[in-house]
């Protein structure tokens, strides 16, 4: 027993030697705790705000079968998502195939007429394939044509005038 007596007799000298020194440590402990109790309060009430937020309009639901919910409606919306972009890709498929590209082109194509009351114009699709007309204006008599036109190009001869069409037509495509 004397050495616990001895063991003990250091251990009480040690303490009474450093008590302001373990005081002080003491201290700094609690206060470390209570800022590190702080942030875990306010931590606690942020969550608490975001899961009542989450959570508003839900009183008693089982979070387990609202999660579950949202997951439905998700995976609804991912389908019509995907139905919609079948859709749009349709659509621009069938839009390539729509006059898109039009060219004016209004001329005098006889001299002793005033004004210019003939035209050609052009009309061409998202490949470039359409139609080109033509309408000649007359005194006694007016006179109408319409050329096929594959790739801006066609295979029937082409006047200046509806190649001028075309041309402008293919420059509203840049």
């Amino acid at each position: 027993m004397p050495v616990m007596l001895e063991v003990w007799n250091n251990i009480s000298y040690f303490i009474t030697n450093n008590l302001t020194n373990i005081i002080v440590g003491l201290m700094l402990l609690n206060l470390l705790i209570l800022i590190w109790l702080i942030k875990l309060v306010r931590s606690k009430g942020k969550l608490e705000e975001k899961y009542l937020g989450m959570m508003s309009g839900y009183e008693g639901q089982n979070i387990e079968q609202l999660i579950m919910d949202y997951r439905q409606k998700v995976d609804s919306c991912s389908e019509n998502l995907n139905l919609l972009e079948q859709i749009v890709k349709k659509i621009e498929h069938d839009l390539s195939y729509t006059v898109q590209n039009v060219g004016l082109v209004r001329y005098n194509a006889f001299q002793e007429m005033g004004s210019d009351l003939s035209f050609s114009v052009a009309m061409l699709d998202g490949k470039c394939n359409g139609v080109v007309i033509s309408s000649l204006y007359g005194r006694d008599q007016s006179w109408c044509y319409a050329k096929p036109v594959e790739g801006g190009t066609s295979t029937y001869k082409l006047t200046a005038e509806e190649e001028s069409a075309i041309n402008k037509a293919l420059l509203q495509k840049i």
